[in-house]
């Protein structure tokens, strides 16, 4: 079943209530429904933190959870995904959003050049800060959208599947 398959690569409810996120939460932290894991309740936090992982700001697992609180999907597993973002995917995740934003606004593609300093944050950073926003939101609601609908396809077709297996034991 998805739910074992999932459920091992998550951390468990105590070990996250008693981290640091209990803390900011508060008492929303024991609410059942962060913790239940169920067709609805994975895909739900399939496209939250796919959503987060795609967005070019700090703090995305925090997003990602006060999403998960807000819409009462499962917290572990929509912090766990936006780890699908890492120092290692950052540069083509934000790339492509960066060409996908331009190219839905019509704007020619500027040569990225990049400076560590505040000169280039004050001038250089708006020229590609309005395209990137613009395909990091587009990005993450596809990506989030498939990995709704995976998340949610392979559940039933487990389930189904487990169901006919039933079926055919008992005739």
């Amino acid at each position: 079943m998805p739910k074992r398959l999932i459920g091992k690569f998550l951390p468990s409810p105590a070990k996250l209530k008693n981290s640091a996120l209990a803390h900011i939460l508060g008492e929303q932290i024991h609410n059942p429904n962060l913790w239940h894991l169920n067709r609805r309740s994975a895909a739900g936090a399939a496209f939250i933190g796919f959503f987060c992982a795609f967005l070019p700001i700090p703090f995305q697992m925090g997003l990602a959870a006060l999403l998960a609180l807000w819409f009462h999907k499962n917290l572990p597993l929509s912090i766990a995904l936006v780890w699908l973002s890492n120092p290692f995917t950052y540069a083509p995740m934000f790339y492509f959003n960066y060409r996908l934003g331009s190219l839905i606004l019509g704007e020619s593609e500027n040569t990225f050049s990049f400076e560590m300093s505040w000169e280039w944050l004050a001038n250089d950073f708006f020229l590609y800060s309005g395209p990137l926003a613009l395909g990091s939101l587009i990005a993450g609601l596809g990506a989030g959208t498939i990995g709704y609908f995976i998340i949610s396809g392979y559940w039933r077709w487990k389930v189904v599947q487990r169901w006919e297996k039933r079926q055919k034991k008992q005739r």
